[in-house]
C-alpha cells in the first residue's frame, strides 16, 4: 500500500508490500515510523547545501544508495524554494534593538544562461528578546548601489519594520542621508571594520598601526560626546597629509562614535557588521563549492534557506548571553528614543 513520510512538513510517498511476515518495510524508517529521522534530514539538507548542483545530489545519492528517487528530490527543492520566497517576504515585528545590513557580491547564471554579476543584501536583526535573526536576504542583479539600498530599507519598512534602535551599515556613499530619510529616529552606526580597511589603503603601515589603536582606545569612552571628540581629534591629525581623507571621516563623526551611547560590554557587538560579515563567508563557501558560481535563481535561494534553518535552529536559537545580559540598559533606550514622548 502507498504511504506518506515527513521530513519536517514535506511529505515523501513510498510503497510498502503487503505480507504476512511483515519483512519489507523502507530501509529509511524504523518499523512503523512516519516521519524521517533527524539524521537522514540532516544529510540530505548537507548534501544539497554543499553540492555543486542538484544534479550533483541527485549522483551522491545514489552513489550512496541512499533511499530516495529523483523525483522526491525535486519535490523538497521545490518545497523549500517555496518557503524561502515565504520566508523572505514574512511580515516582520515593528520593534528591534539591532539591525545590520551588508552587500556580497556573486557571480550567478542569467536566465539567458549566461554568467552575470549580482548582489545579495543580508539583514540580520536582533530582537526585543535578544535573539538573532536573518530578517532578510534579497537578490538584485547588477552592481550594488544607493538606489539598491533604498529599496532594501524600503522592504523592511513595508514588511512591518519601523522602530529599531540602531542600524549598522558600512559607509556606503549616500547611504547616511538614505538611512536618515527613512528611519530619522534610529541610531545609525558606520562599521569599524570597514573603516580599518578603508583607512588601510589611505595610510601608510605605520600610520594605520596608530589609527586604529587611537580607534580601539576611543571604545573605552564614558560617553558618545568624548567618543565623538576622540574621533574627531584623530581626524584632525590626518588632514595635513591626507585632507580629502580626513574631510571624508569628518563629515561621518557621529555615525563612527554612536556605539558609545551603549554599556561598554556590548560595543563590541554593535561597532561593526560581523554578523552579516559572517553569513557572507557561508555565502563564499557555499558559491565555492558550487564551483565558483550560483547556476539559477532557485538554487541561490534553496541553499541559502538551509544556511538559515541551520543558524536559527542551531547558533541562534537562544538570545546571544552578552547582549541579553543588558537587556534592562536596551529596554530603556528604546523607551527613550521611541516612547518617551508619547
Amino acid at each position: 500500500p502507498k504511504r506518506d513520510i515527513k521530513m519536517g512538513t514535506s511529505p515523501i510517498s513510498t510503497l510498502v508490500p503487503r505480507t504476512r511476515s511483515g519483512e519489507f518495510y523502507p530501509s529509511l524508517l524504523t518499523k512503523y515510523e512516519r516521519t524521517l529521522p533527524e539524521d537522514y534530514e540532516f544529510i540530505l539538507r548537507n548534501l544539497v547545501l554543499n553540492s555543486k548542483s542538484f544534479s550533483a545530489v541527485k549522483r551522491t545519492i545514489q552513489s550512496l544508495n541512499l533511499p530516495y528517487r529523483p523525483d522526491q528530490l525535486d519535490l523538497i527543492i521545490s518545497e523549500i524554494y517555496d518557503e524561502a520566497n515565504v520566508f523572505y517576504s514574512r511580515r516582520l515585528s515593528p520593534d528591534w534593538y539591532f539591525v545590520y545590513i551588508d552587500a556580497k557580491c556573486i557571480d550567478l547564471i542569467n536566465d539567458n544562461n549566461k554568467l552575470d554579476k549580482a548582489v545579495v543584501f543580508t539583514v540580520v536583526g536582533v530582537t526585543t528578546e535578544c535573539k538573532k535573526e536573518i530578517v532578510s536576504l534579497q537578490l538584485f542583479w547588477g552592481n550594488e548601489s544607493v538606489d539598491l539600498w533604498r529599496k532594501v530599507l524600503i522592504d523592511l519598512k513595508n514588511r512591518g519594520l519601523t522602530r529599531a534602535l540602531m542600524l549598522i551599515t558600512d559607509d556606503f556613499s549616500g547611504l547616511t542621508s538614505v538611512i536618515k530619510s527613512l528611519f530619522p529616529t534610529s541610531n545609525h552606526q558606520l562599521c569599524h571594520v570597514h573603516l580599518y580597511r578603508n583607512a588601510l589603503r589611505h595610510l601608510s603601515k605605520t600610520e594605520y598601526v596608530d589609527f586604529k589603536l587611537k580607534i580601539e582606545d576611543s571604545c573605552s569612552s564614558p560617553d558618545f560626546e568624548t567618543a565623538r571628540s576622540l574621533f574627531l581629534e584623530l581626524v584632525s591629525t590626518l588632514k595635513p597629509t591626507y585632507p580629502d581623507y580626513a574631510k571624508h571621516l569628518h563629515s561621518r563623526a557621529d555615525q563612527y562614535s554612536v556605539f558609545a551611547k551603549f554599556p561598554r560590554d556590548l560595543r563590541p557587538h554593535i561597532r561593526s557588521t560581523n554578523p552579516v560579515e559572517g553569513i557572507n563567508n557561508h555565502i563564499e563557501i557555499i558559491q565555492r563549492n558550487s564551483g565558483g558560481l550560483f547556476h539559477s535563481e532557485r538554487e541561490l535561494f534553496v541553499k541559502l534557506k538551509l544556511m538559515a534553518d541551520s543558524l536559527h535552529s542551531r547558533n541562534w536559537k537562544v538570545p546571544t548571553p552578552k547582549i541579553k545580559a543588558h537587556i534592562h540598559d536596551l529596554s530603556r533606550l528604546f523607551f527613550l528614543a521611541f516612547e518617551s514622548e508619547t
